[in-house]
């Protein structure tokens, strides 16, 4: 397979695992919100830098969302019983997701007020 093909075929996966995502209720949530706070980053008077920081935070909690989304998705193909180690897993990677969004609003805070 040459190098053209191969980034074609990356590519066709990633669509794939964003068409996953969208599935997500949070990752929905998120995107929705983030919207309007981009917009409204470029309405208020900050600085290029403070605009930039703060849209890569906000990629950062999608990523960090996904992540979450691939360990919940392999956890439970794994098993659907309760199990304390799967149920842990998912946990931490939620805290992840909580930790990230926290970052992004104590950031937001300090640059906005």
């Amino acid at each position: 397979m040459n190098h053209i093909n191969k980034l074609r075929s990356n590519l066709i996966n990633s669509i794939e695992g964003l068409k996953v995502l969208w599935q997500e209720h949070s990752f929905r949530v998120e995107c929705y919100l983030f919207m309007p706070l981009f917009l409204l980053l470029w309405w208020v008077d900050i600085s290029s830098s403070e605009r930039i920081i703060a849209f890569i935070l906000m990629m950062l909690v999608l990523i960090v969302e996904s992540l979450n989304t691939a360990v919940e998705i392999v956890c439970n193909r794994i098993t659907t019983e309760i199990d304390s180690s799967i149920k842990a897993a998912k946990d931490v990677a939620s805290a992840a997701v909580m930790l990230m969004n926290t970052t992004l609003l104590i950031y937001l805070a300090v640059v906005l007020f």
